[in-house]
């Protein structure tokens, strides 16, 4: 096996031990696949109200007026390499 081989396979196992591990911290087995703002909030450990002023920077669908998230939406935008995150929108009032 080639050094640049044996750096990918190395890679490979330490990014799937890293999702396991967040999966288990995120309760992401507890949780259904297609989840409500409270639910997505628990999952991305973060409040509701972030939620809500972040929603365009979020992948979501909307269902009867609600927020839908769909969980693996979700797991790959917390793994997204481009660069994107949370656009994080504070409120004037303190």
């Amino acid at each position: 096996m080639s050094i640049e081989e044996t750096i990918k396979e190395s890679v490979k196992v330490a990014i799937a031990e890293a999702l396991k591990e967040f999966q288990v911290k995120a309760g992401y087995d507890e949780l259904p696949e297609i989840m409500n703002v409270k639910q997505a909030a628990k999952f991305l450990n973060v409040g509701t109200s972030f939620l809500y002023l972040n929603i365009e920077a979020i992948p979501h669908f909307q269902m009867g007026g609600s927020y839908k998230f769909i969980k693996s939406e979700l797991m790959k935008y917390c793994l997204d390499k481009t660069g994107r995150s949370f656009k994080v929108v504070r409120s004037n009032s303190k």
